[in-house]
């Protein structure tokens, strides 16, 4: 099987921007900004979850919708870095597979985000931003015998099985390593420089 048979789709932020300290900052100033306490580095770990109204109702923000206008703001105003290992997405391209974004994010967010990394020319589709995860995975789906969701919640995770992709978790994101494994993650990485060779054995496994 060639890497023309594989579609992966990459959720955005946590995921490809690396950005924890992007979000943990957007998310204190929508709490800050309401009176609430500010959460610290672990708290953000333990309370980040989607759909953001889920988020915002446990941490008693009655305006969710207005906090996550002014989150996604906070987003697209700010720059971050990307995960290591981005040449690895251009290798995949060029040896065929066909990859873009299914994120719960800003479309304005993400498209600064790659124009910033430069990898435009590697992704064919940008969903966003999504409210229904499965729902776009499977529209998405295409016709390739291997399909990859890469994500870094236990969401992604969870959405990833459910509409029939092979879940595989980024370390250093928005959910803990255990989280991930515990929400049904193939593998976890650290960095894109492994997924190449991640994907290989995915798409030897599927075949053998």
């Amino acid at each position: 099987m060639k890497f023309s048979e594989v579609v992966i789709l990459f959720d955005w932020n946590g995921t490809v921007a690396r950005d924890v300290d992007r979000a943990h900052a957007a998310l204190n100033l929508a709490l800050t900004s309401r009176g609430l306490p500010a959460l610290d580095a672990q708290q953000f770990g333990e309370e980040f979850r989607l759909p953001m109204e889920t988020m915002f109702t446990r941490l008693r923000v009655a305006d969710w919708k207005q906090a996550e206008a002014e989150w996604n703001s906070f987003m697209e105003h700010n720059r971050t870095s990307p995960r290591a290992g981005l040449p690895a997405l251009q290798q995949l391209h060029r040896e065929g597979a066909r990859m873009g974004v299914v994120s719960a994010a800003s479309e304005k967010s993400v498209c600064n985000d790659i124009a910033e990394f430069g990898i435009g020319e590697v992704l064919t589709s940008v969903a966003a931003p999504v409210a229904d995860k499965v729902a776009s995975l499977r529209q998405l789906r295409g016709d390739e015998a291997v399909a990859i969701y890469v994500g870094d919640t236990a969401y992604d995770m969870c959405c990833a099985v459910e509409a029939g992709y092979i879940p595989v978790a980024v370390s250093s994101g928005y959910s803990p390593v255990e989280v991930l494994v515990a929400s049904g993650a193939n593998v976890v990485i650290d960095s894109f420089d492994e997924f190449p060779g991640v994907v290989a054995s995915l798409v030897q496994a599927a075949v053998s």
